[in-house]
């Protein structure tokens, strides 16, 4: 269950590269050139630098003005790019590119209203600005509205076909709607169009992932991070590979390099709290929760990490209101019902938690814990023979686990079938002595 909100889609919006017309192409055209290189190899700092001086030659510029604040955006300095924003704004009030940087300085902050009101002026200023569609595709995957972002991506591919940025979000918005071949031809589009392109790489790994092809999605992540080592969602991404191999100490130091490379991300902590609870280290691992929670509440990844915590500290209630909230935002949730049914069971709401157990087996009917979870439940309220049926399903679905086959038995034993009781309780043992061996 990965909910892998990123760069390549639904991080902050950049701006591009590309340097307007100056007017003067002396010692401040050197400077951006320079800059731009600068900004390319992710030295930030050097590249503000340059912009810096470019503007002391050319202090009017709009369009180093926007491209300034578009390093300070990288930067996370977004009051200071907000202020070149606007003062570029304020020299050219019809700049597409400065109501983008206001789009995308929005965008980090989490303000997509905002957000999108900027992209929307862009857009009427520019019908045909393909990148202003993009961006603001890129909003409305992070407000969960997929099908707009579509259109967006869509009509920015119909204004440039060329343009490899909307062929990997869009790939992105396909992973999200379901439609992982829709998803992988978009990314190996994007590579036929620039086959050094890291974001399709990292997008291709994902969706090798997710088909539990981990080799493969490694192999993908490696080599967008050989071309770009400051790609902070990829460590995120080669993490959770990480910790689907089993390397849970590597993925522990994806996750905080990822962190290093972009603090504040929500992802990266609640990924990291999740390998760290692995680790036994719940002290470590509650913090980065937390830390999640307190960036984005509504992160079911961190929401869950932190109830399953709060159930191995006997905090039941401060589980149950995770479990509550991750059921608010994400009524879909099959691990949150039944996460919720386990507190309930352990607060001894058995009817409670036999209602979560049923929705998560109606959002998923192969949901092994669901199943298990509603025999007991069952069992607990004295009603065997739905016991019964529940762990039918459970061992159809999980055969030979003797707990299963022994919670089965005192089923059959209290619906009055006493040689099944007799046959599963024979059948736990065994399996028990098997696993001893």
């Amino acid at each position: 269950m990965k909910t892998r909100l990123a760069r390549l889609a639904v991080g902050c919006l950049t701006v591009s590269l590309f340097t307007l017309p100056l007017k003067s192409a002396t010692v401040a055209a050197e400077l951006l050139q320079e800059a731009a290189l600068l900004r390319g190899a992710g030295q930030l700092d050097a590249a503000l630098a340059r912009y810096d001086r470019a503007l002391e030659l050319e202090p009017r510029n709009a369009a180093v003005l926007v491209q300034r604040g578009a390093v300070r955006l990288a930067r996370r300095e977004f009051d200071r790019a907000l202020a070149d924003c606007e003062q570029a704004l304020a020299l050219d009030p019809r700049s597409v590119e400065a109501l983008n940087l206001r789009g995308g300085i929005h965008d980090a902050q989490g303000d997509f209203a905002s957000a999108l009101a900027a992209l929307d002026a862009a857009l009427r200023l520019d019908p045909r600005h393909a990148r202003s569609y993009t961006d603001r595709g890129t909003v409305r995957i992070k407000q969960g509205d997929v099908i707009a972002a579509l259109a967006d991506y869509n009509r920015a591919l119909e204004l440039d076909a060329r343009f490899v940025l909307a062929w990997v979000n869009r790939g992105h918005a396909h992973k999200l709607n379901g439609r992982p071949a829709e998803a992988f031809a978009d990314y190996e589009q994007a590579l036929r169009l620039e086959p050094r392109c890291a974001l399709a790489l990292l997008g291709r790994g994902d969706l090798a992932q997710d088909r539990g092809d981990l080799a493969v999605a490694v192999a993908d992540y490696e080599r967008a991070l050989a071309l770009d080592p400051r790609l902070a969602r990829a460590y995120i991404s080669r993490g959770t590979a990480r910790v689907a191999g089993g390397d849970l100490k590597g993925a522990v130091d994806d996750f905080t390099r990822s962190l290093e490379l972009e603090p504040g991300q929500a992802l990266a902590h609640a990924n990291r709290g999740a390998a760290l609870s692995k680790l036994s280290d719940r002290q470590g691992a509650m913090a980065d929760l937390n830390r999640a929670v307190a960036l984005d509440a509504r992160l079911l990844l961190a929401r869950l990490n932190r109830a399953g915590l709060h159930v191995q500290g006997h905090d039941y209630a401060a589980a149950l209101a995770d479990y509550d909230m991750a059921i608010e935002t994400h009524p879909g949730s099959t691990p949150a019902h039944w996460g919720r049914g386990t507190a309930r069971a352990l607060t001894r709401n058995f009817a409670g938690a036999e209602a979560d157990y049923r929705r998560a087996i109606e959002l998923d009917p192969n949901a092994i814990e669901a199943h298990r979870g509603l025999g007991q439940a069952c069992l607990d309220q004295r009603k065997f023979r739905e016991a019964v049926a529940a762990l039918d399903r459970a061992i159809a679905l999980k055969p030979g686990v003797a707990e299963l086959h022994e919670a089965r038995g005192h089923a059959k034993y209290g619906a009055g079938d006493l040689r099944g009781a007799a046959a599963d309780f024979d059948r736990a043992y065994d399996l028990t002595l098997a696993a001893a061996r």
